[in-house]
């Protein structure tokens, strides 16, 4: 994983992306994960979600355009909390990507 030049950040191969965050409030959380990705022999990589200790979801980056790709969380504790992204179904040589140009986080 690596920054790019104009924000964001790019997946060339395995890898995860994680800040801890400091939530004033308990409960549900909606995280939006602006993302575009690169298939490889008809697979689309896949990416994953976590903040604290809940799993906010998985999906396919099935878009070659930046398009949202929306997770829900419920139960999450207020105090600091680490926001997960995590990308596993890498192709050899790079062929295989996931380009995330933002990622936002909002109570539900």
């Amino acid at each position: 994983m690596e920054p790019r030049k104009d924000g964001g950040w790019v997946f060339w191969a395995h890898g995860m992306i994680a800040a801890d965050l400091r939530l004033d409030k308990p409960g549900g959380y909606v995280i939006t994960v602006t993302a575009k990705g690169v298939p490889w022999e008809n697979v689309d990589p896949v990416l994953n979600v976590y903040l604290g200790h809940c799993r906010a979801g998985s999906t396919a980056i099935s878009s070659k355009d930046f398009k949202d790709y929306e997770f829900r969380v419920d139960d999450v504790s207020a105090g600091v909390n680490r926001l997960l992204l995590s990308y596993w179904n890498a192709a050899t040589g790079g062929r295989r990507n996931v380009f995330v140009r933002e990622i936002r986080i909002g109570n539900r």
